[in-house]
């Protein structure tokens, strides 16, 4: 009798065996078919000592880097959900993000900034639906090179406003060449929750609307303007004051 310890390492790696072993009992069925191997060589052609190292390394070197896959499983596993945890921390917070999706409320839809790389004619914005039915499309003409504000005004190509929810946007433009340019968007809302899908974090916003955490390029506190408006309206007071005093 004779067991191929080479088929069996071949099993553990793909997970199926002709003779039943498991990756989870490896060492122990490795041991098993090593001594049986032993006890039934043929005495006539006995097995080498290198080939018996050869294996014992062959198995040893299987173990480490399945331990090795086990604890880096740990790792990211616990890394992932730090991440997560300190995702909840922009909750409240103001971000801006790379993406191109707008939430179109009561006639009212959502501002997108789009950069253009060098100065362009022709540029178009292209309004999609959910479901990538293109809109519209409303000519901006000639922008020049930077960061650049649009606001759709909700309305289809026929000039009908359109039904609230969440639309896309796309920008055309060409260069001086004639050569179309690539345009990125970027949008902005207020971060309200925080959830995982397909193992990226993404942020839900306000308005609806959502973005992945690795494409946010930058986290602001919301303003608070109402504290300005006090204490302009403290000082005035101070300079009445004043004025009655001089009088």
């Amino acid at each position: 009798m004779y067991v191929d310890t080479t088929s069996y390492f071949n099993a553990m790696k793909t997970g199926t065996s002709t003779t039943e072993a498991s990756s989870e009992l490896g060492k122990d069925a490795f041991l098993t078919l090593f001594v049986a191997q032993l006890e039934n060589q043929d005495p006539l052609n006995p097995l080498e000592n290198t080939e018996m190292v050869a294996q014992l390394a062959q198995f040893s070197s299987l173990e480490q880097l399945t331990n090795i896959s086990e604890s880096l499983e740990t790792v990211l596993s616990a890394v992932a959900g730090l991440q997560h945890v300190g995702a909840t921390s922009y909750i409240g917070k103001d971000v801006l993000a790379g993406g191109d999706s707008i939430a179109l409320a009561d006639g009212k839809a959502t501002e997108v900034t789009y950069v253009i790389p060098l100065d362009a004619t022709n540029v178009y914005a292209h309004i999609y639906d959910a479901d990538g039915n293109l809109v519209g499309s409303i000519e901006i003409g000639d922008v020049e090179q930077g960061e650049h504000d649009f606001t759709w005004d909700g309305k289809d190509a026929t000039g009908k406003a359109c039904s609230d929810g969440t639309y896309y946007v796309a920008f055309t433009g060409t260069d001086a060449d004639g050569d179309y340019l690539s345009i990125s968007t970027m949008v902005e809302g207020r971060v309200t929750g925080v959830s995982t899908s397909g193992g990226s974090i993404i942020l839900s916003l306000a308005d609806g609307r959502s973005v992945a955490l690795s494409n946010v390029y930058e986290v602001r506190n919301p303003t608070t303007s109402g504290t300005d408006d006090t204490d302009t309206t403290g000082d005035s007071g101070d300079s009445g004051d004043d004025s009655g005093d001089a009088a």
